[in-house]
């Protein structure tokens, strides 16, 4: 299964799951109609050809991280929380923890890929990996 998603989205607007080839022609044309009439499209307009994103659908624990780097890319922070419960593409109710593998990835990825200030990444961890 593939997730189909806008890439300047917000909670759960125009999610798609493709279960097919059929499924993802269809919904790839539905999301495409509803960022260009809704408020989606300001951002969207930008690249029209990079507005949709196609992910792997990942069953696991799903995690949501508040990574917080200075202006030169260096990690300060990172607040990682357990989504428990989600609502409407939010999460709903999430438990804090600690884990430095897990952190070590992060200041690697952040490093490597320049980010500064605050930045919200999601991850999934299946078969005993965060993917």
């Amino acid at each position: 299964p593939i997730v189909i998603k806008p890439r300047w989205g917000m909670g759960s607007i125009g999610i798609f799951i493709a279960e097919d080839e059929e499924e993802l022609d269809l919904f790839t044309k539905k999301i495409r109609k509803q960022i260009f009439n809704s408020y989606l499209k300001y951002e969207s307009s930008q690249n029209i050809e990079e507005c949709i994103l196609f992910q792997e659908k990942i069953d696991g624990i799903e995690y949501g991280l508040d990574v917080f780097n200075d202006f030169s890319s260096n990690l300060v922070s990172v607040v990682a929380k357990q989504k428990i419960a989600m609502r409407a593409g939010e999460t709903d109710k999430a438990i804090s923890f600690a884990n430095e593998e897990l952190f070590e990835q992060v200041e690697k990825f952040v490093t490597e890929n320049g980010f500064t200030g605050q930045i919200d990444i999601d991850i999934f961890e299946k078969d005993f990996q965060f993917r």
